[in-house]
């Protein structure tokens, strides 16, 4: 989200916007986050956290997918749909995730479950962040100093960006869905509900940029 707010948003090459006009275009990502986050916890009644999980991963891995073939003379129209299809996909994942990891372990090992899940996805999201961001501007700067316009150089960097994160998003859906069908666990629907209710504070909007 950085890398789109600040390459293609931002720069002269492509949209040329200003630091609060670009804030205020990744305004649907929020929407979208606002949105879905509600109705997580009944649409977990209804499904089951591990199909809700898997949503949430193809969402976003979609929103991914159609930023791959960005270019550099897109205008900001062809981002929205994307933005919402991230947020939104966030917003499935998050919360279920987080209690994925607590709704399985006694009542006396919550406090640590919780705080390790917490820790893991922190961390996992800084250094995917600096992952992202170092695949970006690498392929952006190899692209210009190969005799690329600045905007397609710019468009290269995310496209290569966002291909990285479609990848991960979709082992995230594979890996959920074959954890549907490996394990069926006793707890119900409605406890894993009350426990996505219980850990709505901790879905954040992304690491970094927070989406």
């Amino acid at each position: 989200m950085l890398a789109m707010k600040e390459g293609h948003f931002q720069n002269p090459a492509t949209l040329a916007l200003s630091p609060l006009e670009a804030g205020l275009a990744t305004l649907p990502a929020t929407v979208g986050l606002i949105a879905i986050t509600p109705l997580v916890p009944g649409i977990v009644q209804r499904l089951g956290i591990g199909p809700v999980i898997a949503a949430g991963f193809a969402a976003a891995t979609a929103g991914c997918a159609l930023l791959v073939f960005v270019q550099g003379d897109w205008r900001y129209g062809a981002f929205v749909l994307p933005l919402v299809l991230l947020a939104a996909g966030l917003g499935l994942v998050n919360g279920p995730a987080s209690s994925a990891s607590t709704s399985t372990v006694s009542a006396d090992d919550v406090g640590a479950a919780s705080g390790i899940s917490n820790m893991a996805r922190y961390i996992g999201a800084a250094a995917f962040t600096a992952a992202v961001a170092t695949v970006n501007a690498t392929v952006g700067e190899s692209r210009s100093s190969a005799g690329d316009p600045a905007a397609d150089a710019l468009a290269a960097g995310l496209s290569s960006a966002c291909l990285l994160l479609a990848i991960a998003s979709g082992v995230g859906m594979l890996l959920s869905a074959l954890a549907v069908r490996a394990r069926r666990r006793r707890v119900g629907p409605g406890a894993y509900g009350a426990a996505a209710a219980a850990h709505a504070h901790t879905v954040r909007v992304g690491g970094g940029d927070d989406l």
